[in-house]
């Protein structure tokens, strides 16, 4: 196999992957906008207001939404330019995807409690926090 064929396999798996994350990044984002108009359900109230957010979960899950989609539309434009065999969408995905998620990868252990009720975290310095930001998270999810 010559080294262009190979290359052009390697954008073409990622160009599929990030594209079937954009695609369903941008169908999680619409869900975020219609409950954002047309209310949110009670489970994700009681989640809302457990993380002490108020009401304005409305204009939260707008904004979640609307970015939402902007980083999904993100994924399939960097997934179209890697389907015609462009390197450099590989490199920048990459490059991306360790800077945001990287120092979630080496910077502390992470436990999962029950998901229906909260999320404990244990940092490096040994003491542990409740996020129930990430049980609205777990919640809505589930749901």
């Amino acid at each position: 196999m010559s080294s262009s064929t190979i290359r052009l396999i390697a954008c073409r798996a990622y160009a599929f992957l990030f594209g079937i994350f954009g695609v369903c990044l941008m169908l999680g984002g619409l869900v975020g906008l219609y409950l954002s108009a047309y209310g949110a359900p009670p489970e994700l109230r009681d989640a809302l207001a457990r993380a002490h957010l108020q009401e304005s979960g409305a204009m939260l899950l707008f904004i979640i939404g609307a970015a939402t989609i902007v980083f999904g539309a993100l994924h399939a434009v960097v997934g179209f330019f890697a389907s015609k065999g462009h390197v450099w969408p590989l490199i920048t995905g990459t490059v991306c995807w360790l800077l945001i998620f990287g120092p979630s990868l080496w910077g502390g252990s992470y436990e999962l409690d029950c998901p229906a009720r909260h999320v404990r975290t244990v940092d490096s310095s040994g003491g542990g926090r409740t996020h129930d930001l990430a049980a609205a998270a777990f919640v809505l999810m589930a749901a």
